[in-house]
């Protein structure tokens, strides 16, 4: 009797322990409006005090963007010493137009996240993936649904995401053109390091 009910006092204690775990870092859901407090298409507002969850510091730059001469903040939101989200705003526009997103918390309605394999974001329903000229870069990998782009481009020895077929197509590309990537043009070691939500030009 009494290794019953010491048993069920441990169990009882971890499930408190979880509950209260989860309480502490709730997890959010991703969409094409934003996460949370943060909002696509709005200012700002810093919530870091509150009781929300989604972060409890913020971490801000400033520097000036030299074509435009325009100030630019940068914000890093973090829970404790987790990454979770960034930003910029721009003083001629102060909302929000491109939000990464690093938390795995913070999860689409598919289940989609930071952390997760590059090659199973892709098979994905509605994700669509290509590579084309890019106007920094030799080439441009776009992998995304709808205005969510997966991140990844650089693993961590500072290869690219692409296997040889895929490296094939991107060396390939004519100017002006796109080219379609399947998982077979992705490494299976890639692993989406943010979520990004790119509304900029609406």
């Amino acid at each position: 009797m009494t290794k019953i009910v010491l048993a069920t006092l441990l169990a009882t204690t971890v499930s408190l322990g979880c509950d209260m775990a989860n309480a502490a870092n709730p997890s959010f859901t991703l969409t094409e409006e934003g996460v949370g407090s943060l909002k696509m298409k709005q200012p700002f507002t810093d919530m870091s005090k509150s009781d929300e969850g989604l972060y409890n510091r913020v971490e801000i730059q400033k520097y000036e963007d030299e074509a435009s001469g325009a100030m630019i903040t940068d914000y890093t939101l973090y829970m404790d010493n987790e990454k979770v989200a960034g930003f910029y705003l721009s003083e001629y526009e102060p909302v929000i137009g491109m939000l990464h997103i690093y938390s795995p918390r913070i999860s689409m309605v598919n289940g989609a996240k930071p952390g997760m394999s590059m090659c199973d974001f892709m098979e994905l329903d509605g994700v669509s993936a290509s590579v084309g000229e890019g106007m920094d870069f030799e080439y441009e990998v776009s992998i995304a649904l709808g205005n969510i782009c997966a991140y990844g481009w650089w693993l961590g020895d500072g290869s690219d995401i692409l296997t040889d077929e895929g490296m094939e197509k991107a060396q390939g590309v004519a100017e002006g053109e796109f080219i379609d990537l399947t998982v077979d043009d992705v490494l299976d070691e890639a692993v989406v390091t943010d979520l990004c939500v790119y509304r900029k030009d609406e």
